[in-house]
């Protein structure tokens, strides 16, 4: 971290995520560095926790870090719900949310602009529609089709540093018993708002006293 100011901010991506760390060194001295105001992504993001073992279901788990209202939770592959399903893209287990049920966590996260990914599909036989919203105001709305486990990514959103309410909703258009499960979610900064070429990399310049050029073109 040599180099930087006194205080400054320092962000730590992993796949799906990215952690803001509030660098502070201590005034006049520069080997004490302090770490603090943590903000990142999901806990839980493949509901792996609590582990039901293979074939097994729950409904609103208490040891989940998700809120669940309504008919949903829990299930591992080969269960009731997912036995007609392909297994899990990530881990062993997926979130559902059955008829008109939702499931939602507060995240930490640092002021800008974000894009959440996941993956859902309908549970066999279902006709499911899903809304994912931000402090209640949605950004994507899919009605998966098929068995087979999709990829969706979200339109970008800003939000202001501090708690998140992100909300996975079924509302069940169609009434009857409909479910869609839910894995794999991910949360990380927008590339939609950031300039090209942010770290000055084009037109490539070589290395050695020369490597530099006044107003490049390319």
């Amino acid at each position: 971290f040599a180099g930087l100011p006194q205080k400054s901010i320092i962000t730590v991506f992993s796949p799906g995520q990215a952690f803001d760390f509030v660098a502070d060194y201590a005034a006049g001295d520069g080997n004490d560095l302090v770490l603090s105001n943590v903000t990142g992504g999901f806990a839980d993001p493949g509901f792996e926790t609590p582990a039901l073992g293979a074939g097994n279901f729950q409904y609103y788990p208490a040891a989940s870090p998700w809120t669940f209202v309504n008919e949903a939770g829990v299930t591992a592959n080969g269960s009731g719900f997912t036995s007609l399903n392909p297994n899990a893209p990530q881990g062993s287990q997926v979130g559902f949310i059955q008829m008109s049920s939702s499931m939602s966590q507060q995240v930490d996260l640092a002021a800008g602009s974000y894009d959440l990914t996941f993956y859902a599909v309908q549970r066999s036989g279902s006709n499911q529609t899903l809304v994912v919203a931000v402090d209640n105001s949605p950004i994507i709305t899919v009605a998966p089709s098929g068995t087979a486990y999709t990829p969706y990514t979200t339109a970008s959103f800003t939000v202001t540093v501090g708690l998140h309410t992100i909300s996975f909703i079924g509302t069940n258009p169609t009434g009857g018993d409909n479910t869609v499960f839910i894995d794999a979610i991910g949360l990380q900064t927008s590339t939609a708002n950031q300039p090209a070429d942010p770290n000055f990399a084009a037109p490539v310049q070589g290395t050695g006293l020369a490597a530099y050029h006044y107003d490049p073109s390319g």
